[in-house]
């Protein structure tokens, strides 16, 4: 799909290149996915662990190639930091951050709430650049920093939630759910319902649609977060950590807390945060 977003900022080709990579990975995994199927095994799906409590399938490798294909063009030059591969492509100012499916227990599961996130990262670990696709929904944003978003190929503006926390249903996630973080979700108690949506681009998607007011992440990698973050921060939603502290993004990257919430209640969640 031709996508204007990147025109007269020198990331044309790098939008190019990842518009062409998310289409290619939606087909792949849409391809393989089945609603009907109660586990992975109904899909027929090859699965292992990469690590205890990992799961990967050959989905998430399908969709890894076919992205990694599309990035890997002349005119986009940078490494491609995946989270399940990486290619050395000799460095550069600029590298790739991706996840070609986030949310491979809820897929394997035939639930359709994943999502796969592409991001272009800048000097300093500033995101320059994202596109997010919700396969089974039949979405995707895509933004360029200073540039605005696009759905679906058109220039998109949201409407963020009124209210105050109070008045508004937040989202809360974990790369993985532990004790301590479970213990520390008191604040959205403050809130007006609390929902938790295991990929990070489907609930950034919900957030940018002005369906949440806020989405709190824990432990999460940045290759989960990087991409939505642009989309939601040129929308206007605030992307902080829990001081405050605007996030930047390196390979490997974990954030304890990532506070992403339309300006409303943004600062109302940090209180709550604290207080709690």
């Amino acid at each position: 799909m031709n996508d204007g977003t990147g025109a007269r900022t020198g990331l044309a080709p790098y939008l190019k290149a990842a518009l062409l990579a998310s289409d290619a990975a939606t087909g792949e995994l849409m391809d393989r996915f089945r609603s009907t199927g109660a586990a992975v095994a109904g899909m027929g799906l090859a699965a292992w662990e990469k690590a205890p409590g990992h799961l990967v399938t050959e989905a998430d490798m399908a969709s890894d190639a076919a992205i990694r294909s599309a990035l890997g063009g002349r005119d986009t030059p940078g490494d491609i930091h995946s989270e399940e591969s990486f290619v050395d492509r000799g460095g550069g100012e600029r590298f790739w951050l991706v996840d070609p499916l986030c949310g491979t227990r809820l897929y394997a599961a035939g639930l359709g709430l994943f999502g796969l996130s592409i991001a272009l990262i800048g000097p300093g670990g500033v995101a320059e650049l994202g596109v997010i696709a919700l396969p089974t929904l039949k979405e995707r944003l895509a933004a360029v920093r200073g540039r605005g978003v696009t759905r679906n190929g058109r220039p998109w503006r949201a409407q963020a939630p009124e209210g105050d926390l109070g008045d508004v249903v937040v989202g809360a996630s974990a790369g993985t759910f532990t004790r301590e973080s479970l213990g520390r979700l008191g604040w959205a108690a403050e809130a007006g319902g609390l929902v938790s949506l295991g990929s990070a681009p489907y609930a950034l998607f919900q957030l940018a649609a002005g369906r949440l007011g806020a989405q709190v992440f824990y432990d999460a990698g940045a290759e989960h977060l990087a991409a939505g973050t642009v989309v939601c921060a040129e929308l206007g939603v605030r992307i902080t950590d829990d001081a405050g502290a605007p996030l930047t993004f390196e390979p490997g990257g974990v954030h304890p807390v990532a506070v992403c919430a339309w300006p409303s209640v943004h600062g109302q969640v940090l209180e709550a945060m604290a207080a709690a």
